[in-house]
């Protein structure tokens, strides 16, 4: 990474200005959990999806993060809910931030050609959360300069996605449940999963033996199949419906053969795209009209059997994956009950 010397002397005058504050408030300002002000030791683990890509050190500090840079949604919204301290997150379509989260925290623009890893030295953190991706350009660089910086992978060729933010969101759980306060809003964050998982165990008995064809609706001429290891595959599989499309390979999604798709049969067809579940629904009707004779060929299609999904289907943004979920879970059983 080039001029390492101003990183350098960045991080020398944020490590001052730290130290400064640490000796001057009894409490840092900003936040409700008990989280804030704790002097305590902190640790942090990487959770079991981690370490099978090897990433198995432990970030331990002399006390509880207080100035947190997120580059990743995936934390954000579990670390709000356990009251951690975020000076500075990515901006997103996926999601809507909390007010009060925008009111103190800095928007970042992705890292690029006009946002560095400069620029995250400025905010002077003392945690960063980074996409894997991001390691070799800009992570590195910053742990080279004393910044601990904590990984977190937004897919898995192992794992499928909701599994990755659940034990995401075990991790920081475990390290922000410093106090009976913080520990109580942990408690509260992974019960959300259990109700999700007691909530889709009831909707599998009503989706059993239905069949599904999962499209991204990428533009007119941009149609991709989704497998189970996708987003919206992992969540349509997860209320048990099975995939009419099925590989062996590491990919989840690949362009429409629309021959091939002829002799699928699915019960239902789930479409996502980008925008709201209108945009999608409109979209579909263009491409519906421009080659009539092969899409209404398709019974699912010919029938209405037809379910359009916002964009917040084609990626997650961490625990919002849980509402995503209870969402899809609703609009299946109501189309199957009234099927």
């Amino acid at each position: 990474m080039k001029r390492k010397s101003m990183f350098a002397a960045l991080l020398a005058a944020a490590m001052a200005l730290s130290m400064a504050a640490c000796s001057n408030e009894s409490e840092p300002s900003g936040g409700s959990s008990g989280t804030s002000g704790a002097q305590q030791k902190f640790t942090l683990e990487y959770p079991a999806h981690m370490q099978e890509l090897g990433y198995t050190n432990t970030i331990e500090l002399d006390q509880v993060p207080t100035r947190i840079v997120c580059t990743s949604t995936y934390p954000v919204m579990t670390l709000y809910e356990m009251g951690a301290e975020m000076i500075a997150v990515p901006q997103t379509t996926v999601l809507d931030y909390p007010e009060d989260l925008t009111a103190k925290a800095e928007q970042l623009p992705s890292l690029g050609d006009t946002f560095s890893a400069e620029n995250i030295v400025e905010l002077e953190p003392d945690l960063v959360f980074m996409p894997v991706s991001q390691q070799q350009d800009y992570g590195q660089s910053l742990e080279d300069l004393g910044i601990p910086v904590y990984y977190v992978a937004t897919n898995s060729q192992t794992h499928n996605i909701y599994d990755v933010v659940r034990e995401q969101s075990q991790s920081l759980v475990d390290a922000f449940s410093v106090d009976e306060e913080s520990t109580q809003k942990g408690e509260e964050v992974m019960g959300q999963f259990d109700a999700l998982d007691a909530r889709v165990a009831e909707l599998q008995q009503t989706c059993a033996g239905k069949t599904v064809l999962i499209l991204l609706a990428g533009g007119t001429n941009a149609m991709y199949l989704q497998t189970e290891d996708a987003t919206l595959g992992c969540m349509a599989a997860m209320c048990g419906l099975e995939s009419v499309y099925q590989n062996d390979q590491a990919n989840s999604m690949i362009p429409l053969d629309m021959e091939q798709a002829l002799e699928y049969n699915p019960d239902v067809v789930l479409i996502t795209g980008m925008g709201t579940a209108e945009d999608v629904q409109t979209l579909m009707e263009g491409v519906y009209e421009m080659n009539p004779d092969y899409w209404y060929s398709i019974p699912a299609i010919e029938n209405g059997d037809v379910i359009y999904l916002p964009g917040d289907y084609v990626s997650t943004a961490g625990i919002n994956i849980i509402n995503n979920i209870e969402d899809l879970a609703d609009i299946l059983e109501a189309h199957f009950t009234e099927a």
